[in-house]
């Protein structure tokens, strides 16, 4: 999907592909780079990358559709490509990194644990659930290191934390003491959309299937 929105100032282009991670979405970002870098393109001010919400799914119980290592690999590339390329339109891009959101998982009453795991935190669902926490610190991880290699042009927006704290506040959990201990305001049994039974699903419209976000996730 690809949408061109124009103010006064500047055009912005909104691209994005149903399903896709960062390892199938290579050819397109080639392409578009191929778009943004020609003799009349005019300045690219900002290129905003926000994947791995895909990457992070298990794919079997024991592996995620993109490997965290091959995750990385891929983001680094992307970034490199942008940062080194010799073509004026992209010697002052500005890059904006997003962390993937969380799940959210129903809770057990509405929705119980299958038979074969008896331990909900050996669930694909759960271990889905931290693996978007694993994949997002690892964005903002090279967030921060590129920052400082590019002179400022690289930053990361951690939407993970941003979407997990406004689904706290609904719980009336915003107060709470931060951290991740027990009972802290980050414990991770508790986190909304966990899927555990010490923990609440996120308000209706946050998300509408589990996966994919609803209005109210995206206006976080």
């Amino acid at each position: 999907m690809r949408i061109k929105w124009t103010c006064t100032d500047a055009k912005m282009f909104f691209i994005g592909y149903a399903g896709y991670t960062t390892t199938n979405i290579q050819p397109e970002f080639t392409r578009l780079l191929a778009d943004l870098t020609t003799p009349t393109s005019p300045p690219t001010l900002l290129f905003t990358i926000f994947l791995g919400a895909n990457d992070a799914c298990y794919r079997t119980p024991d592996t995620e559709n993109v490997p965290l290592p091959t995750f990385t690999t891929n983001l680094k590339t992307f970034l490199d490509a942008i940062l080194t390329s010799p073509s004026p339109s992209l010697k002052a891009t500005k890059i904006l990194l997003i962390t993937p959101p969380p799940i959210n998982i129903p809770s057990p009453e509405t929705s119980p644990q299958p038979a074969d795991f008896p331990n909900p935190k050996d669930s694909r669902g759960y271990r889905t659930y931290r693996s978007k926490k694993r994949y997002a610190d690892k964005v903002l991880e090279l967030a921060n290191a590129y920052t400082e290699v590019s002179g400022g042009r690289v930053v990361g927006l951690d939407f993970w934390s941003a979407v997990v704290d406004a689904g706290l506040e609904d719980q009336g959990r915003g107060g709470e003491v931060p951290g991740s201990g027990s009972g802290e305001k980050y414990d991770e049994d508790r986190l909304p959309g966990c899927g555990l039974d010490t923990a609440k699903e996120f308000a209706d419209g946050y998300f509408t299937d589990g996966l994919h976000l609803g209005v109210r996730g995206y206006r976080v």
